[in-house]
């Protein structure tokens, strides 16, 4: 069983469901695996900043265009290029509880996890929409010159 943090108008809650996708060897040696657009930009970008502040390397990742990233998004009704997630042993966090669970957890970035942690869920959920909603004018943003590629070693097998 795994639970699934879902957040639908501002109240939190927990459900427990069946894994429909097998994860448990993606696992060994791993504290996570955070699901993004490989095709944004900015998407690498951010990721890319965060897996920096993973020193252990605990971290993996999985492009949700990947098969299987697009399989385990749709099996929680999710549109895959449209979905950021943070897979744990036991839960998965989707959009902003997915970057608290990160920025507090295994990738601390310690002002910022703090401020998304405090601020009310409504109005860092606005933030999150108005940032995942604009990812090509952000991802304009994003130097010509910035290095956004993913190490391969980092990806969990055919997550690419």
């Amino acid at each position: 069983m795994l639970s699934v943090v879902m957040i639908n108008r501002g109240h939190v809650r927990v459900r427990q469901v069946e894994m429909k996708l097998d994860f448990a060897s993606d696992f060994l040696g791993c504290q996570g695996i955070v699901f993004f657009d490989g095709e944004c930009r900015f998407c690498r970008w951010a990721l890319k900043k965060l897996l920096s502040r993973d020193i252990t390397r605990k971290l993996k990742v999985c492009n949700v265009r990947s098969d299987r990233g697009r399989a385990l998004m749709e099996s929680y009704g999710r549109r895959p290029e449209s979905t950021f997630g943070y897979l744990t042993p036991k839960q998965m966090h989707f959009d902003v509880e997915a970057y608290d669970a990160l920025l507090n957890g295994p990738a601390p970035i310690p002002g910022l996890g703090v401020m998304v942690a405090k601020m009310p869920r409504a109005l860092s959920k606005l933030a999150y929409l108005a940032i995942a909603n604009n990812r090509p004018f952000f991802s304009s943003l994003v130097p010509p010159k910035a290095d956004v590629t993913i190490d391969a070693n980092r990806y969990i097998a055919d997550g690419m």
